[in-house]
């Protein structure tokens, strides 16, 4: 993990790392510390992040290395650079770094690889990005627009009227996938008591995830608040977050009693 190999690398160093995939007071937390501490530092720190700083976050860096992404998002990204405007800073220009997108169409995703690529060719080479340019950046990545393929398999037409289908049995997957219903929730196993017995309390406790990542691995699920699933308190960590390769029933914690 990148996160884990700047700590090697820079010991000394402020890091955060800050992603979705946090029990949502931690991530209140973050991005708490985030504006407060990292944002106003006079010393080096880094931050390791998804596209959740794109939007909503007040921050103002000194150098972005970020992944290729259609050019929309970048300049959201862009936008948290170079934020704040002194007398001092007028004038003088932050660095950013584009990684060029990968060649395979797997490895661009979930973006379209092709988007990647022209988003990539449209930007600056070792010059300013000027903000009454970046609609015609736009433009050229996207010269056409694309309507939306309207699915229609839950409709049919009959006697000149359209009507919808009788409902039938499906697999969850198959609705699931028709549907778009992708998210899910957790809680760790020793947050289990009190999200049963404090309502109020029960949003901050919840990890947000995909579904499909937690929905097959036989953990217990609740049927309480979100319906959150249970995971050991080994899958979760309050720096990096989840870490789904332990939310499985094999790491619960086990006691053996004499």
């Amino acid at each position: 993990m990148l996160y884990n190999e700047i700590g090697e690398e820079y010991p000394n160093v402020d890091r955060m790392l800050i992603h979705s995939r946090f029990k949502r007071c931690d991530r209140a937390r973050l991005e708490t510390s985030l504006k407060a501490d990292f944002n106003t530092s006079e010393n080096a720190c880094i931050v390791v992040s998804t596209q959740v700083v794109e939007v909503s976050l007040d921050i103002s860096f000194d150098v972005m290395i970020t992944e290729c992404a259609p050019i929309d998002a970048m300049i959201q990204r862009f936008g948290r650079i170079n934020r704040k405007r002194t007398d001092e800073t007028i004038g003088k220009y932050k660095d950013i770094y584009v990684i060029q997108p990968p060649e395979d169409k797997n490895e661009a995703l979930p973006y379209d690889i092709d988007i990647l690529k022209n988003s990539f060719d449209v930007l600056p080479n070792n010059s300013l990005m000027e903000e009454a340019s970046l609609q015609k950046l736009i433009d050229k990545v996207y010269p056409d627009t694309k309507f939306m393929n309207l699915d229609y398999s839950g409709v049919v037409f009959v006697d000149g009227k359209w009507m919808i289908k009788e409902l039938c049995h499906n697999a969850k997957s198959a609705l699931l996938d028709v549907l778009d219903i992708n998210s899910a929730a957790c809680i760790a196993e020793s947050d289990k008591e009190e999200y049963l017995n404090n309502p109020l309390n029960r949003m901050m406790l919840e990890i947000p995830v995909s579904y499909k990542s937690v929905a097959y691995k036989k953990l217990e699920q609740l049927d309480s608040g979100s319906r959150p699933f249970v995971i050991p308190d080994k899958a979760y960590n309050n720096a990096v977050g989840l870490l789904i390769e332990y939310a499985s029933p094999d790491f619960f914690t086990k006691y053996e009693f004499i």
